[in-house]
């Protein structure tokens, strides 16, 4: 797959290079009580996790979205990105899009529901949702402290036009390590997750090819 233009989102999914694992599962930050209340969290704190409990309700100021068009190697794909906080470093949610994979077919085409399947993978997903958490400087090729992917929620694409648009409802969470070879998910169970109750982006799509 093409890479988005940050590198940490030269990712995922759908059999192509995925977003990079982290070797040490990417527990704790050395904030010893997890994230705190900034940047639109709601306060709730997990030990020794890089996500608060929730983030709650999110409307992303700073954001962007990228298109590629199908080649003869890689499908048709769109991808977000969207600085959840002010934390430093702070998180991200991706979203990304791609064709042959379910719900779609060779092309993807809005306007689209998608229910968030409840087991994680990064390898067969058609409409991945996933929070890159302290991740310094992520537009610009910034390195993710830990990953999380949707299990659970919606995720509704209203417009592919100029700008991609949409919602993420009720989504839940979950730490995991993505394979960098295959996108292959596993799941870390250490205890952190966290959720999303309701964010909505719109963000100018810039051609990424």
């Amino acid at each position: 797959m093409r890479a988005f233009v940050i590198a940490i989102l030269a990712v995922a999914a759908c059999g192509y290079p995925p977003l990079p694992s982290n070797s040490d599962g990417g527990v704790g930050d050395g904030k010893g009580g997890g994230k705190d209340s900034g940047g639109g969290s709601d306060g709730s704190a997990q030990s020794n996790c890089q996500v608060p409990a929730s983030f709650g309700t999110l409307n992303p100021s700073t954001q962007m979205a990228d298109y590629y068009s199908e080649t003869s190697q890689d499908p048709e794909e769109y991808d977000y990105l969207g600085q959840l906080d002010n934390d430093n470093p702070a998180d991200y949610l991706y979203v990304q899009l791609v064709a042959t994979y379910a719900p779609f077919g060779q092309e993807v085409t809005a306007p689209v529901t998608i229910t968030i399947p409840s087991t994680p993978d990064d390898s067969q997903c058609g409409g991945c949702v996933i929070i890159e958490a302290d991740c310094p400087d992520c537009f610009n090729n910034g390195t993710p402290g830990s990953t999380y992917m949707a299990d659970g929620g919606t995720l509704k694409v209203t417009s592919l036009g100029s700008n991609m648009v949409g919602t993420v409802t009720n989504a839940t969470f979950v730490h995991v390590d993505i394979n960098a070879s295959n996108g292959a998910t596993t799941v870390v169970n250490d205890g952190c997750t966290t959720k999303i109750t309701s964010l909505s982006f719109t963000a100018p799509i810039q051609n990424g090819n």
